[in-house]
């Protein structure tokens, strides 16, 4: 005598629930990983822009953006201390700017 199940047992489903619940609980704390590792690779970097402007300080004299010659130290790049004129084209920033951006991560979605 063969009986026909119309749907599905109580343990069925409370597998399925089980499954989808393991599943979901992990993507969530991956995703709390990520965000968390987020915030901590800026805080080091936030912590970081001192030490380049005080390494900028140190080897200029002067502090980033108060320089009264910045054309001196990086020739070609700054003409009366206000306009930005490059002689030729650059495909890297000025070596203080460069500093500051140094492992800095901008719009990759990290």
């Amino acid at each position: 005598m063969k009986s026909r199940q119309a749907g599905f047992t109580l343990v069925e489903i409370a597998i399925v629930l089980v499954i989808i619940g393991l599943l979901l609980g992990g993507v969530l704390k991956g995703q709390e990983l990520i965000n968390s590792a987020k915030v901590k690779n800026f805080a080091t970097d936030f912590r970081n822009v001192p030490l380049f402007i005080y390494g900028y300080q140190d080897k200029f004299k002067a502090l980033p953006g108060d320089d009264s010659s910045p054309g001196n130290q990086h020739p070609g790049t700054l003409r009366n201390g206000t306009a930005v004129v490059l002689d030729q084209p650059r495909l890297v920033p000025p070596a203080p700017a460069m500093a500051l951006l140094k492992g800095m991560e901008f719009g990759h979605g990290n």
